[in-house]
């Protein structure tokens, strides 16, 4: 094998405690925004509804301002879908990768039962026939693999380390993209990510093996699925890959595989390696 899956707990862990209703994610997302006024939209989906609840959703900028505030009506179904028009945006690019933030509340009857704070950026990336387009504009990719393992320590780095990595890639060895083989890696590396602009293809695990078990097949559409839900509001991420890495052909699964993506993040491309 080319790389290790090593066990046991090797990254935090937290236990969080929640009111009785209370956010259990939010999905920010973005379009339209090489035109003049751009669209945010905001699913939040909530453990469940009760009456007289309602959203207020805060768009704060990178330093540290409120740009915009809306307060939905009251909520009559979940997951809650919201709209927020804005102009005025700065976008998110390779060379100056601005990031805002939504604070999402919860509120009943006025009164704030929980709240949520995402991070996000206002770009178009789309791959055409002649190329990648980040912002309407062609740039072309020069990247690397990133594999998370250090000697002597393995998956074990602290936050400090996995940010440097990020920083050696960009800044060091030059490159504008990372492909994370083959596994979901640190939150910490893509955050780094997201504030130097280094553009991200991620990848489910597994490598060169596919299963006909039915066990085995469902941990890989669990894992998609928790990949997906952790990291879809990363803007450095602009490539989902589904297929585990240099595995034979399998249409039954990686149909299973593009499907689970177009349902649950239907706003990125899917790649196949």
């Amino acid at each position: 094998m080319d790389f290790l899956t090593y066990g046991g707990i090797y990254r935090e862990v937290y236990l969080k405690r929640v009111p009785a209703i209370y956010i259990q994610d939010v999905f920010v997302h973005t379009a339209n925004v090489l035109e003049e006024e751009k669209q945010l939209y905001a699913d939040v989906k909530l453990s469940k509804l009760d009456t007289g609840m309602s959203l207020q959703c805060t768009v704060i900028n990178q330093e540290g301002r409120v740009v915009r505030t809306i307060v939905t009506q009251y909520l009559n179904e979940v997951p809650a879908s919201v709209q927020i028009p804005m102009k005025d945006v700065a976008l998110w690019d390779i060379d100056n990768p601005y990031l805002y933030t939504l604070n999402v509340m919860l509120l009943q009857d006025g009164h704030i039962m929980d709240e949520s704070n995402v991070r996000f950026g206002f770009r178009e990336a789309v791959f055409k026939s002649d190329g990648f387009y980040l912002n309407g504009k062609r740039l072309k990719l020069r990247g690397l693999n990133r594999q998370q393992s250090f000697e002597s320590v393995g998956y074990a780095m602290p936050k400090s380390m996995q940010e440097q990595d990020a920083v050696i890639l960009k800044e060091e060895l030059g490159v504008n993209c990372v492909r994370t083989s083959y596994y979901p890696q640190s939150r910490h590396f893509l955050n780094k990510c997201d504030e130097l602009g280094l553009i991200v293809v991620t990848e489910i695990p597994g490598w060169g093996y596919v299963s006909e078990d039915a066990t085995w097949r469902g941990l890989i559409l669990q894992q998609i699925e928790e990949m997906i839900i952790r990291d879809r509001n990363h803007p450095s991420i602009v490539l989902w890959s589904t297929r585990i890495n240099e595995s034979p052909d399998c249409d039954e699964l990686y149909e299973l595989t593009l499907s689970l993506i177009h349902i649950s993040e239907p706003t990125r491309p899917i790649s196949i390696s």
